[in-house]
């Protein structure tokens, strides 16, 4: 969240709006959507550079503003910021407490670098890596041990169990030895379906369709 944004009076003008959009252009540089507070900071409204540049110079902002601005809360999750900017082609959105009030806002670079990282952790998770912040580029050898070990040795616990039920019924393949035929049948077709599955999550995740409780 930032607070690099321009706020304007519903009382304004459209000329006189423009007028603050300038001096404010050098501390800002997010500009294209102004959003319009009332005296006690509370959130009433939005309206674009564009739609100032073609109202008329006296034109009220009230009058050509936008009321029904979509906005958040800050405990709004990150990935769900994304989604509500991709979903409504917003290049910010802004963020209101519980009162109203305007807090700051979302742009979309934020929320892009935001959805990234929650894709990431996502992607790890369904493939049994521990989540790390650090890039792959970045983290160490230690890092990835650390982070893989966990899930390799309960893995190879777990294959343990398909040994046992193997040896279990050593005597019946050696009776019938065409089973064994069947074996890496039943191997390869179990890793197809859970590569199958995985790719059908991990795309449900990216777009939201799937989520992790």
């Amino acid at each position: 969240m930032t607070t690099g944004y321009v706020t304007l009076d519903a009382g304004m003008t459209a000329r006189e709006a423009i007028a603050a959009l300038r001096q404010a252009a050098l501390a800002n540089e997010n500009i294209d959507r102004s959003y319009i507070v009332d005296a006690g900071q509370h959130l009433i409204g939005s309206i674009r550079l564009h739609e100032l540049n073609m109202a008329a110079g006296d034109a009220l902002i009230a009058k050509i503003m936008d009321p029904a601005s979509i906005s958040i809360t800050p405990d709004t999750a990150q990935e769900q910021a994304a989604q509500t900017i991709a979903r409504y082609d917003l290049l910010a959105l802004p963020v209101v407490d519980a009162n109203g009030r305007l807090a700051g806002i979302v742009t979309h670079d934020d929320a892009a670098d935001a959805m990234q990282a929650e894709t990431t952790e996502d992607f790890l998770r369904i493939s049994t890596v521990l989540p790390f912040r650090q890039s792959l580029r970045e983290a160490g050898i230690g890092v990835l041990y650390s982070k893989r070990i966990v899930w390799l040795a309960l893995l190879v616990f777990g294959n343990l169990f398909s040994g046992a039920g193997i040896a279990y019924f050593e005597d019946t393949i050696v009776a019938y030895v065409s089973l064994v035929f069947f074996l890496p049948l039943l191997i390869d077709s179990s890793g197809n379906a859970g590569s199958q599955s995985a790719t059908l999550m991990v795309r449900g995740l990216a777009t939201g369709d799937v989520s992790l409780k």
